[in-house]
């Protein structure tokens, strides 16, 4: 399984990168066990490991980004416009979702898009999911892709999960399954 080590530069301009964003936009959502420093941490790391993951120069980009407004993809690869989330669980559950012993239904099965991030996904052609294991951000493992038709047309924002229960908040609950898994030939290949 790839991976991708997150380095004391990495988090250095991630936390430059949180600082000027802070300046002008605002949070969609908020997630219960993180700060919204982790919270945004997290997400800009989460980029920067998917750019590394791709060959891409993810210094570069965020430094030269434009932070006073919201951006229309986190990057750009083979022509097609990507959005990159990246969420963290507990290692074990971590562990068990990369080697497939996760089903869709069970817990942590299913990628979330918050609904109030759905509305923005006609901006992109493609999301990659990746996970942190919960409260080490020393390592980002990518989960999977998908299309965003396909989200928009399968997957529409819902409170239900499938085991009956309740998200703690409305989203589009992508199940694992459906994600084309994420080896490094697939983007030489794929696009």
């Amino acid at each position: 399984m790839d991976k991708i080590r997150i380095t004391m530069d990495m988090f250095r301009v991630a936390d430059w990168v949180r600082k000027q964003r802070n300046l002008t936009l605002k949070e969609h959502f908020k997630v219960g066990h993180m700060s919204k420093y982790e919270k945004d941490m997290v997400s800009i790391l989460g980029e920067f490991a998917a750019m590394e993951f791709l060959g891409l120069d993810w210094k570069s980009k965020a430094y030269t980004q434009n932070y006073s407004k919201a951006d229309n993809y986190d990057l750009i690869y083979k022509g097609k416009k990507y959005d990159v989330k990246t969420e963290t669980m507990p290692i074990k559950h971590v562990k068990r979702l990369l080697s497939g012993d996760i089903k869709d239904d069970d817990l942590y099965g299913r990628r979330l898009i918050h609904e109030k991030q759905f509305k923005f996904i006609n901006k992109y052609d493609l999301v990659f999911f990746g996970v942190f294991p919960r409260d080490i951000y020393g390592l980002w493992y990518p989960i999977g892709v998908i299309s965003t038709n396909r989200i928009k047309r399968d997957f529409k924002p819902t409170l239900k999960r499938p085991d009956g229960g309740l998200y703690p908040f409305k989203a589009s609950a992508i199940a694992t399954s459906k994600l084309t898994k994420l080896e490094f030939d697939f983007f030489k290949n794929e696009f």
